[in-house]
């Protein structure tokens, strides 16, 4: 059974080709344009990882990971980002969030995905 993805981005180019990445890597992927749309996709579902943008519109990834991981505490979280390296800091004292920088080629979305899942 394929382990199940979710990646937030409102910007649908991005989201799009990040998904790209996540699906040949062998998720079952749903895309997600804000904050609202994961946490109710995880209502209806378990998933194994979330990717989110940190600049979204009425919340930001970081604040959507902290939320996902009292949800589910055992989901990995990425945070794909390219703002300071204080956010890096912040984001990476949590527990599973990686800090991926933008831009990201498909090896440095590989290696995240991997670092969170074990």
């Amino acid at each position: 059974m394929a382990k199940k993805a979710i990646l937030a981005d409102d910007d649908q180019e991005l989201r799009e080709t990040l998904g790209d990445y996540v699906k040949e890597l062998g998720f079952e992927l749903t895309l997600c344009g804000g904050g609202q749309e994961v946490l109710s996709a995880l209502e209806s579902g378990d998933y194994d990882l979330v990717i989110a943008d940190h600049k979204m519109p009425q919340m930001t990834g970081y604040d959507l990971l902290i939320k996902v991981a009292e949800i589910q505490p055992n989901i990995g979280l990425v945070l794909f980002t390219g703002f300071s390296a204080d956010l890096q800091m912040t984001a990476g004292q949590q527990k599973k969030i990686f800090v991926l920088n933008k831009p990201a080629g498909f090896e440095q979305v590989k290696n995240a995905i991997q670092t969170v899942l074990g």
